[in-house]
């Protein structure tokens, strides 16, 4: 089976309402928008990049591992297409794609990070209902991230101050340390553990 993925866009509706919720929005505060200017945010699952372009219109610096290559590829087009834009350009112009699997990427980089956060994708437990067709393309080329929680140990060594998981409700956690505070949204949930 050959899985075609969606063309990437920044500028749908969609993206346009989760940029215009601000700084007080989930993603945002568990990140930690706003607290430090400027916050370099490495996203080590890039995926569709829409969490990373959000977090950029609010401020933040944001590089994106991306391990799929044609996923990688269609991130580059998004960001390129972005900076042509003279709508978005100065949000992607905070934006830079490194396509390549965070786990082998962030041992041997020398860029620093305040915030790594993760969005591996998983089988929600007790999930019946079908995830709409992207995410569920998405899942299938990932295999549902098997080396998710191998990730998760090698952000806590590398970043400076947080690392950020998004995970479903019921989700397990995936570092193997006590959870600092959770934030909840409709959906989901963001597991953030602060380095002292």
């Amino acid at each position: 089976m050959t899985e075609r993925l969606p063309e990437i866009d920044w500028q749908s509706a969609d993206v346009a309402r989760r940029v215009a919720g601000g700084r007080r929005q989930p993603l945002a505060r568990a990140c930690g928008v706003g607290s430090i200017n400027p916050l370099r945010l490495l996203d080590a699952t890039g995926g569709y990049g829409r969490d990373a372009f959000v977090l950029a219109a609010l401020g933040a610096e944001v590089t994106l591992c991306e391990r799929l290559p044609m996923l990688a590829n269609a991130l580059q087009q998004a960001h390129q297409r972005a900076l042509e834009s003279a709508a978005v350009a100065d949000i992607a112009a905070r934006m830079r794609i490194e396509p390549q699997d965070a786990i082998d990427w962030l041992p041997q980089t020398s860029a620093a990070f305040d915030v790594i956060y993760l969005d591996p994708m998983y089988a929600a437990p007790g999930q019946r209902a079908r995830a709409k067709a992207p995410l569920e393309t998405l899942r299938h080329l990932t295999d549902g991230d098997p080396d998710a929680d191998h990730l998760a140990n090698l952000a806590w060594e590398h970043a400076r101050r947080r690392v950020v998981i998004k995970r479903a409700p019921k989700a397990p956690a995936l570092l193997d340390r006590k959870v600092s505070y959770v934030l909840k949204s409709n959906r989901v949930r963001y597991d953030i553990y602060v380095r002292s």
